[in-house]
């Protein structure tokens, strides 16, 4: 019998006797044969005795296991886990009876974690929903054996989401004390240096335009009109001054790669004296600056660039309400009054460009959570996107291809921000979801080419934001290398980061490499993909882990509508069920496959599709449905949905 042959090869697979590779091909494992050590991990690559280890996507590696593997072609094929890493994870009280039992929110070590009642601190009570910490022992039948460390207490939700994100995602939040004393070493007096007249910009009127409560001000404009068209100057914080390369600085700034940025929030890449004071560009202050002055004809293509560095000293601190105000009413008669009509007129031309070359717009309702006092949320509203955000995002996308063209001399390697074309797969599936939808659209080349104008004419449909968010799931993650591939997004032919040095190490990275061609000295290149890879992974966690506290906050939201109907679309299918999104709440929630109307139903992967075989029964990638709010988990950010 095939099936029962099936499951005794699985099980041979997972006692670790046999061995199956990526062609589906199994192989005796001689015990002779195999190596037993502790992982170590080095930018998301493990590493065993020096070896890679290559595992089974279903296998999540942390830290410190201790596993069983083959040696093949250099590389450590994994066999099996034999002994957990003791290393802390945190998880949620999911039942209190003969043991406690924990729900493991680890990415890495997902199940349910059993700890004796008896082993128990006496003086801490635990309640179902609570959040711990727990230190992993052992895989026992049904999940895992560990040993209780302490409770995560939070003033409010809010508090501990965050505290549960930053440990579950292990994210660097606090600074050595030696590092913090040399950071408060470093005097304002180095940023009075002098520069010559082509590069002291202090007297001319630089604004910042930031949200209401941002400090860490990367970037500074200043634009005006001349006899060609229009001249912009993008004045970047040096952040490469304060952190040189192989400083203790640089190498805690490579470990973090981003800054998270979490509701009420923010956890940094550099230290708060840097990214919020010496680095920012704040109004009235001498600061110092990487320019990259850009001439634009009237038309505004770019004519040509230069990159310089200088100091400027702002004048304004300006938010994009402020700025949206003066876009719709008229600029108010200050020092920055001609260079802002000059930006807003560079800015509808540069609109104009972006239309004619077919850049991506997506069209998301994305959530604003109102929060109280205590931390929990009022209200979710759909957040604005003003105007004056997208005119700053057109000056900094300059600034990038201007950054990128400028890398791309370089005849060794270059740093990049690539967005490739979709996967085929990916637009097979899209296109037979939007013809499900009564939508022509077949994914040829030229569908592809002109996705920009169709997402224009889907945008004005009433389904507009789910149909942006299908037509986003099949398109490819933007990723950092050294080797240009473009931007199919934007529809750049190269495009950089540039603009960002104070929170993302890759423009940090791509300054230094400018300087360094500026002033004709060598760049290191040695391990540059390396670290390029970790950041795009790193970028991954900090969106992760971003999303998770908005969808914590969102889960105790919504906890006041269980058993309340809404209607919503669905937009995932698996074996096992649909995921609902519901556009009133922001968020959404597994309708699992024993809630649908009674029938027997067969998963169709190449329809994207739950059929049901005695009823006739159907539930489709982009179907509308009604759904009941069910159990809600908000610490999981898991919400149950039935029908």
């Amino acid at each position: 019998n095939i099936r029962v042959l099936r499951k005794d090869f699985r099980e041979l697979k997972r006692s670790g006797r046999v061995y199956q590779d990526e062609k589906g091909s199994y192989s005796l494992v001689d015990s002779k044969d195999l190596l037993r050590g502790s992982i170590t991990r080095y930018q998301n690559v493990f590493h065993c005795d020096g070896y890679q280890v290559i595992t089974d996507s279903k296998i999540k590696l942390r830290e410190g296991d201790e596993i069983e593997g083959m040696l093949r072609d250099d590389k450590i094929v994994l066999v099996s886990v034999i002994k957990l890493s003791h290393k802390p994870l945190v998880g949620v009280v999911s039942l209190i009876g003969k043991d406690c039992v924990v729900e493991s929110l680890d990415r890495d070590l997902k199940g349910k974690f059993f700890l004796p009642i008896e082993s128990l601190d006496q003086s801490t009570k635990l309640e179902i929903g609570d959040t711990v910490e727990v230190q992993p022992i052992a895989q026992v039948r049904g999940g895992f054996s560990g040993v209780f460390l302490k409770k995560i207490e939070g003033a409010s939700v809010l508090d501990q989401a965050i505290t549960t994100i930053i440990k579950s995602v292990e994210i660097p939040s606090s600074w050595s004390s030696s590092l913090q004393s040399s950071v408060n070493l470093i005097s304002e007096d180095s940023l009075n240096d002098q520069f010559d007249a082509r590069t002291d910009l202090t007297e001319l009127s630089f604004v910042t335009i930031d949200g209401e409560t941002a400090k860490d001000f990367d970037d500074a404009i200043f634009c005006t009109f001349n006899k060609d068209g229009f001249h912009l100057k993008v004045a970047i914080a040096d952040v490469s001054f304060f952190v040189r390369e192989q400083s203790a600085l640089d190498l805690e700034a490579a470990k973090r790669t981003t800054s998270v940025y979490l509701p009420k929030k923010v956890v940094p890449m550099l230290p708060e004296r840097l990214s919020n004071e010496l680095c920012s560009l704040q109004p009235n202050k001498r600061r110092r600056c990487l320019c990259v002055e850009i001439n634009f004809d009237k038309d505004g293509h770019i004519t040509n660039y230069k990159f310089h560095r200088g100091a400027i000293k702002s004048v304004a601190r300006l938010t994009y309400t402020e700025v949206e105000e003066q876009l719709l009413n008229g600029v108010k008669d200050t020092k920055y009054k001609k260079s802002l009509e000059a930006s807003f007129a560079l800015f509808n031309k540069l609109t104009i460009n972006k239309g004619y070359r077919g850049a991506l717009d997506f069209s998301i309702n994305e959530p604003f959570l109102k929060t109280k006092p205590d931390g929990s949320v009022d209200n979710i509203v759909s957040r604005k996107r003003l105007t004056a955000h997208k005119l700053i995002e057109e000056f900094m996308l300059a600034a990038n291809i201007s950054a990128a063209d400028f890398l791309s001399h370089y005849p060794e390697q270059g740093i990049y921000r690539n967005h490739e074309h979709p996967e085929s797969l990916k637009i097979e599936r899209l296109s037979q979801v939007l013809k499900n939808r009564g939508i022509n659209w077949n994914g040829d080349r030229e569908d592809i080419n002109n996705l920009g104008t169709f997402i224009n004419k889907v945008n004005k449909r009433e389904d507009a934001s789910i149909l942006n968010m299908l037509i986003l799931q099949s398109m490819q993650r933007a990723e950092y290398s050294t080797i240009n591939k473009g931007h199919f997004g934007l529809k750049f032919p190269k495009y950089t980061h540039f603009t960002s040095p104070i929170r993302r190490y890759p423009d940090l990275l791509v300054h230094r490499l400018i300087i360094a061609s500026l002033d004709q000295k060598e760049f290191n290149f040695d391990g540059l993909q390396l670290t390029l890879e970790d950041c795009s992974i790193k970028e991954k966690s900090a969106e992760f882990a971003s999303k998770q506290v908005i969808q914590n906050l969102v889960c105790n939201y919504v906890k006041q509508f269980s058993g309340k109907n809404f209607s919503g679309y669905v937009t995932g299918v698996k074996e096992f069920g649909l995921f609902v999104e519901i556009p009133k709440l922001f968020t959404s929630g597994l309708l699992h496959v024993n809630d649908l109307p009674n029938d027997y139903y067969r998963y169709n992967a190449r329809h994207h599709c739950l059929d049901g075989k005695r009823r006739g029964n159907k539930f489709s990638l982009g179907d509308r449905i009604d759904v009941f709010i069910g159990d809600v988990k908000e610490l999981e950010g898991k919400i149950s949905l039935y029908y």
